[in-house]
């Protein structure tokens, strides 16, 4: 199990910081920035490759009841027919065509980034109808949910992740004037991908217990979720805040303000890794309406 949720979170986060520097490629930055973006979008794309196939691989031993090399590979083709095998093994051939795509040296320009795009989808709908959502059938609306939330989840991550601890320049507290056209834009992303996790998450938060709510107090699954809850709730408060100081007439006018928004995007973003490892916990352990 320790092993599962280990894959998943490394799974999350490569997609969330691609997500985040596939997003930040398209606004105005520096060009030390723009070559970390790039630089780290690789390293998330190799990331999320070799998480789907470490996954893919404890998900055959643990089938056929033989980590052994030779064993897996033997028995591969079966696991590969398996609802879960499958997902798996189309999520890894997108990820493969991803992984191709951010290595191109035109990676900067804006084809090479909505090339990578559709990948990043797929491997998004892989990942939804594997998992809790795929025991209701195929194509079925719990799957169409966990699509939306896992979208709304690693935007939020990604953006706060990428502007909060790497794109270090975006915050150039020495200089007498902050550009906000950038913080204008990840506020707005993060406000519809807030609202997205809102809403999902309360509707799955529903269906995870079967509509008994007071589940969540004796289920292992709502303690982790309650954990997830409060671990979350920083993160939002911080997100409104630095909301509300962009609509006021001056916000960050002074080095002090700017220093302070620094390290709020940096708490931010440390707590938002956090609740992907809760989350991969979560997805890990089944809920009471299974």
């Amino acid at each position: 199990m320790l092993a599962d949720v280990v894959i998943t979170f490394l799974i999350d986060f490569g997609l969330a910081v691609s997500i985040g520097c596939t997003l930040a490629l398209r606004w105005k930055v520096s060009r030390s920035d723009l070559r970390a973006l790039v630089r780290f979008l690789r390293y998330s794309a190799l990331v999320i490759l070799l998480s789907l196939l470490s996954h893919l691989y404890v998900f055959a031993a643990t089938m056929l009841e033989s980590f052994r090399l030779a064993d897996v590979l033997r028995g591969l083709p079966s696991i590969v027919g398996t609802h879960a095998g499958l997902a798996d093994s189309a999520a890894i051939a997108g990820a493969c065509a991803g992984l191709l795509a951010v290595s191109s040296k035109k990676m900067s320009t804006r084809p090479s980034v909505l090339f990578y795009l559709p990948t990043l989808v797929w491997v998004l709908i892989c990942r939804s109808v594997s998992g809790h959502a795929a025991n209701n059938g195929n194509f079925s609306a719990l799957e169409g949910l966990q699509f939306l939330h896992l979208v709304g989840t690693l935007t939020w991550a990604g953006a706060i992740i990428v502007c909060g601890l790497i794109l270090r320049e975006l915050l150039r507290v020495n200089e007498q004037t902050l550009d906000l056209s950038l913080l204008r834009v990840l506020s707005r992303t993060c406000l519809w991908a807030l609202s997205l996790v809102l809403t999902t998450g309360a509707i799955k938060s529903y269906e995870g217990v079967d509509g008994q709510l007071s589940l969540i107090l004796h289920s292992p699954w709502g303690w982790i979720l309650l954990v997830k809850i409060f671990v979350l709730l920083p993160a939002l408060g911080l997100g409104a805040t630095h909301f509300l100081q962009l609509r006021q007439q001056s916000p960050f006018a002074s080095v002090r303000a700017r220093q302070r928004l620094k390290r709020t995007l940096g708490v931010e973003a440390v707590l938002l890794i956090l609740v992907l490892a809760i989350s991969a916990l979560l997805a890990s352990t089944s809920p009471p309406s299974m």
